[in-house]
């Protein structure tokens, strides 16, 4: 996770299409327009498109949550001050101090 509030304060920056849209954006061109096999473009992602792997890594993953017991607090934990939590308050100074 990268920290741009000061790309966006001293430079102005704004994405141009929002993260959420850009990434369904981005996975229906990918099952749009497939990898080939053994082209440059797999060959650069460096991934091995080895489906039946990742979904057996993915039944392996939920079988482990689902034995695990829940976890309980006498208190639940809460956010601190650095933290406001998802679509929290923006930032009071442009720098932590």
């Amino acid at each position: 996770m990268l920290d741009l509030t000061r790309l966006k304060t001293a430079l102005g920056y704004r994405d141009v299409v929002p993260a959420r849209q850009a990434v369904a954006d981005t996975a229906r061109w990918l099952a749009a327009h497939p990898v080939a096999r053994g082209e440059a473009e797999e060959r650069v992602l460096t991934d091995p498109f080895d489906y039946a792997a990742e979904d057996a890594l993915l039944d392996a993953w939920q079988r482990a949550r689902d034995g695990l017991e829940p976890v309980r607090f006498d208190v639940e934990p809460g956010y601190g001050l650095a933290y406001s939590g998802p679509g929290g308050r923006p930032r009071s100074r442009p720098r932590f101090a």
